[in-house]
């Protein structure tokens, strides 16, 4: 009897005391997610190192949290499997088995939300781990989510090296090949925001830029955390079919390429980086661009 009530007020303070240090961990991690003094890369290695030293043995035994400390893990989770895509990456696997298993224990219970639900289907889908994506989407019913796009992967496809998704002939799915970045004159611009837009809008109307542009390989990628959305890539391409836009398919295989900033250009010669733009101005990105393109060699 005295054994049972051990185990017992021993289970409880365990409890008790993963329940109060989630909470923290959470409160943290969100601050760190917040901020706007840091950079991708600081906010992924602070929350790393949270992460590391303090969560793998509450994951270890999720049978034992409540309801709410198991949100406030999946919450933790998510946000360090998001940053890991950015930098930290050889911690991305592990994250995303993490957000899985948190997901299954949620599913389980019958607590996971609607937005827990939709999270760890999109994060499934940027890890590539469609089967768990299309397994979730069978199990939770969930309304609103699309089922990935029919996608036809090339006989010749790596995983290992710099690869796209990009839209098919079709226009309703997509093909999944490699691409080479080991042209004399090649330029990739991450393109994910509205600001990405604004340069394809004045690269297509500056009779300079586009020159510069057209003398070069060019390549326009979302980041892999982005979703495989067929309309958003058909959308792009019709309004600038000399720039279509492609998804990566691993951010960690494209080198000296920093997905966490759009748009940012990166112009390389022969594989030598030798120019990198970040960011868009209306009035000073135009200027920035034409020195890039006489550094690359396309423009006198």
């Amino acid at each position: 009897m005295l054994l049972y009530t051990l185990l017992v007020v021993s289970s409880a303070i365990t409890t008790a005391v993963h329940g109060q240090s989630l909470n923290n961990y959470q409160s943290e991690v969100t601050a760190i997610n917040e901020s706007r003094k840091l950079s991708v890369k600081e906010k992924s290695d602070a929350i790393n190192k949270i992460y590391e030293e303090n969560i793998p043995a509450i994951q270890g035994d999720l049978t034992g949290l409540s309801g709410e400390e198991l949100h406030e893990l999946f919450s933790i989770t998510n946000i360090a499997f998001f940053y890991s895509q950015f930098a930290n990456v050889e911690r991305k696997n592990s994250y995303i088995r993490d957000l899985r298993n948190d997901y299954l224990e949620l599913m389980k219970r019958g607590v996971a939300t609607n937005d827990e639900v939709a999270t760890a289907y999109r994060r499934l889908i940027s890890a590539r781990a469609f089967g768990d994506a299309e397994k979730l989407l069978r199990q939770s019913g969930a309304l609103g989510l699309a089922s990935t796009p029919v996608i036809s992967t090339s006989p010749t496809f790596d995983a290992a090296m710099p690869a796209v998704y990009s839209l098919a002939k079709d226009g309703s799915s997509l093909n999944l090949h490699n691409v080479s970045t080991r042209q004399h004159h090649l330029i990739v611009v991450v393109a994910q925001c509205h600001f990405a837009r604004d340069a394809a809008l004045m690269i297509a109307s500056d009779s300079t830029l586009s020159n510069g542009f057209k003398k070069s390989s060019v390549i326009w990628v979302e980041n892999a955390s982005e979703p495989l959305d067929v309309s958003d890539l058909k959308a792009w391409n019709e309004q600038f079919p000399e720039h279509p836009l492609s998804i990566v398919y691993d951010n960690a295989t494209w080198p000296y390429i920093d997905f966490s900033i759009s748009p940012t250009f990166f112009f390389f010669e022969d594989g030598r980086l030798v120019s990198k733009r970040t960011g868009w101005s209306q009035k000073t990105s135009r200027a920035d661009l034409v020195e890039s393109l006489k550094l690359l060699g396309v423009l006198d």
